[in-house]
């Protein structure tokens, strides 16, 4: 770990946050097992620690999965995948780290609600909000910059004319720059000619 971090000095630079330390060790000893190559940027980072909580979601239910690729997802947990990480874009646009039942529906309907609750991937955080009434499911992803970075996969996954519209809304927004910088990493700015 010590020889790739000092080789990799935007991945090193990572390393003050203990989160990211403990991703970085757990992707390293990971891509050893499987000779697969290290991540090269922070955004690599952050799709090869997705892709490891997904085959850990699989792994859980008994099922063994390699997912080479954020793409690749089988059907269904393509679909719910994709929500969210459109649940993580409207959130995150909107400056929210708590997400409760309700607020689910308007992102995927009755059955997007379903399925988050009976799966979350590994990705999102069920817990419950108590109070003199009772309780209530309240969802939160596992640290904000995942947060960000599936706000961004969303992004980097509409058309170009939607990605224009979404950045140009938000780009004003502070708390949006580490999702540009993640939207930045992901598309390598194709069709960057469509920006001026």
């Amino acid at each position: 770990v010590k020889a790739y971090l000092r080789d990799h000095e935007n991945i090193r630079h990572m390393c003050y946050l203990p989160l990211h330390l403990v991703m970085i060790i757990f992707i390293h000893e990971e891509c050893q097992k499987d000779s697969a190559p290290l991540p090269e940027t922070e955004t690599d980072v952050y799709r090869q620690f997705t892709i490891m909580a997904l085959v850990r979601y699989f792994s859980k239910l008994g099922k063994t999965v390699k997912i080479k690729d954020l793409e690749l997802l089988p059907p269904q947990e393509s679909s719910l995948f994709k929500g969210i990480c459109r649940l993580a874009y409207t959130t995150t646009t909107s400056s929210k780290t708590f997400i409760f039942l309700e607020e689910l529906l308007p992102i995927g309907g009755e059955g997007f609600i379903t399925d988050i609750q009976s799966s979350n991937l590994g990705i999102l955080v069920m817990d419950q909000k108590r109070d003199t009434c009772g309780s209530e499911p309240i969802f939160s992803f596992a640290h904000l910059t995942n947060q960000e970075f599936l706000a961004a996969y969303h992004v980097s996954r509409l058309t170009p004319e939607e990605q224009i519209e979404a950045i140009e809304e938000h780009v004003v927004q502070p708390h949006m720059g580490v999702v540009l910088k993640f939207f930045c990493g992901l598309t390598k700015l194709q069709n960057s000619d469509q920006w001026s």
